[in-house]
Parts: C-alpha cells; structure tokens; sequence
C-alpha cells in the first residue's frame, strides 16, 4: 500500500467523525445519545484504524496553540471538520425539509 493513502486516512475519520457527531447533535439534541456516538466513534477510530480523532474543532484548535500536533496537519484538521459541520447541517435541512414538506 502506498504510504501517501495512509496519510489521508486520518483526515477522512475526522471528516466521517465530525459528520456524525454533528448531525445526530442536530437530529435529536440527546446528550446521551450524543455521548454514545462520540463513545462508538472513538472506539472505531481508535481500534480499528489506530488513530484518535478530536471530531471537534474546539479540541484540536488547543492543540494547535500548545503544538500538541503538526500545525499543518491541525489546520488540515480544522478544514476537514468545518466542512464536515456544514455538510451535517445541510443533510440536517434535508431532513428537516422533508419532514415538514416546504
């Protein structure tokens, strides 16, 4: 495998993983359904690909200003979950839009 996929791996989690936590946020504003869903994420970012996601930009900006992590790759980070955040509020309007029929 080429080493270059490796490095978008951790990219795409944050993006899949801030989707999901977003959007069920939107979708049923339950803290502990919220709380499971970050738990399960967590959980299969960090057995199964071996990578512990922040899934939230209030996370990873700390950690960028301490240089916990790279700053290009917290940057990266930040941009994958701003956009997955959008994404996730616009599959929340569909639903929403559906919903009531307008």
């Amino acid at each position: 495998m080429n080493s270059n996929n490796l490095e978008v791996i951790p990219f795409i989690i944050e993006f899949v993983g801030t989707y999901l936590y977003v959007l069920v946020n939107f979708l049923t504003r339950d803290p502990l359904i919220i709380a499971v869903i970050i738990g399960i994420l967590f959980i299969v970012s960090g057995f199964l690909f071996n990578y512990k996601g922040d899934f939230n930009p209030a996370l990873t900006f700390p950690k960028f200003l301490t240089s916990y992590s790279l700053d290009k790759v917290s940057i990266i980070k930040i941009v994958f979950q701003f956009f997955a955040g959008i994404m996730a509020f616009l599959t929340y309007k569909i639903f929403v839009y559906k919903k009531d029929g307008n």
